[in-house]
């Protein structure tokens, strides 16, 4: 039950490389010497997976799915099924879901990543996966209820999040996200690279990265103006965020660590920022944070009728009051915020939640 009073509808949560995610707090890390670890965080990993349990942290139910292989898949399922999260992967028969470790290191600030590369697949299990999937949307995951009977439970929104393993074709994305739109099912996008640009290009509801990844779609040589200073920086971006909107995304979003995010509908773009002061205990998983933020905030939507899926592809979003197209954003930067200040992997307290939420500045302009 959400804040609102109403049911959800089901959020799926797609991880095609999930992982088993270890991060150590080392103060004063450094390569080549012995180094002991203050505090470790275990936990079922993965872009994907990090959005279901904070979409379960924010009142929506969900379910995740993928690859999974081999022990470490099975990690993943349990640890996802404690915390109430349905999981319904795809398993491989052979290979072994990665484990990914991240050193965080409070002294310096920074955060070392170490990325494993997944279990290869073929195409046969792709196009397994595929159906495996499209199932899913058509017949429904199976709900454990409490009280009465386990029932079917058909999402209504998709959340793709992450990394490929190694012999997926780039546009797994846009196939998935071809296959949830045959049912109308809106999908919010997070990836890089070619997986990213051939999966815009199909048609998500929305798009969310990073600085990153969006200047990578708009770096020089593809007509942009290159980033140098502030003021361009942001002007890159925003001219990122309208290239997105102009090939078809409804809500094109990049976060920007500290500094909150822009998101642009091509009629209006926002600047959101966190709240000041923000003490943070982790950062890792805040870009995951706004994700779920964003998918419950769409399943909230439908579930209250604002939007409908009869009005492909945009839901009527763009006749919404600003105010809560403004809210949305909000909602993004206090999910992201709420996650950083807290002990844990991919977690967004609904406490922390609300408060930051009344907190973060958003300032709206008209798109260029």
């Amino acid at each position: 039950m959400s804040e609102t009073g109403l049911c959800l509808p089901l959020v799926l949560a797609v991880t095609p490389n999930p992982s088993v995610d270890r991060v150590w707090r080392i103060p004063g890390f450094e390569t080549g010497r012995i180094c002991r670890v203050e505090r470790v965080w275990l936990e079922a990993g993965g872009k994907g997976c990090n959005v279901a349990r904070m979409t379960d942290d924010l009142g929506a139910p969900v379910a995740a799915t993928g690859f999974l292989a081999g022990s470490a898949g099975d990690f993943v399922e349990r640890e996802l099924a404690r915390r109430g999260i349905v999981p319904a992967f795809h398993r491989l028969a052979a290979g072994e879901t990665r484990t990914c470790p991240t050193i965080i290191d409070p002294v310096s600030g920074r955060v070392t990543e170490i990325r494993e590369p997944g279990p290869p697949v073929g195409e046969g299990e792709v196009r397994a996966f595929a159906a495996h999937f499209d199932s899913l949307l058509g017949s429904g995951v199976i709900v454990p209820r409490s009280p009465g009977p386990s029932a079917p439970a058909r999402p209504a929104v998709v959340a793709l999040s992450g990394s490929l393993p190694p012999g997926a074709p780039p546009d797994l994305y846009a196939r998935l996200i071809g296959l949830a739109a045959a049912r109308r099912i809106p999908c919010v996008l997070d990836a890089s690279g070619e997986p990213l640009r051939v999966g815009a290009e199909a048609g998500p509801w929305a798009v969310k990265i990073n600085r990153e990844e969006l200047l990578e779609l708009t770096r020089p040589g593809d007509g942009e103006t290159p980033p140098g200073g502030e003021g361009k920086d942001e002007a890159a971006l925003v001219a990122g965020l309208a290239r997105l909107v102009a090939g078809g995304v409804t809500l094109a979003v990049v976060t920007r660590g500290v500094e909150g995010l822009l998101a642009s509908d091509g009629r209006a773009v926002w600047r959101a920022r966190p709240p000041a002061g923000l003490r943070v205990v982790q950062p890792v998983g805040s870009g995951d944070a706004a994700t779920a933020a964003l998918v419950v905030r769409l399943a909230r939507w439908l579930a209250s009728g604002r939007l409908d899926t009869g009005a492909w592809p945009d839901l009527g979003f763009a006749a919404l009051p600003e105010e809560e197209r403004a809210g949305l954003v909000r909602d993004m930067v206090a999910a992201g915020a709420a996650n950083a200040v807290t002990e844990g992997l991919g977690t967004c307290p609904p406490d922390v939640f609300a408060r930051f939420r009344r907190e973060v500045e958003v300032e709206a302009t008209a798109a260029g």
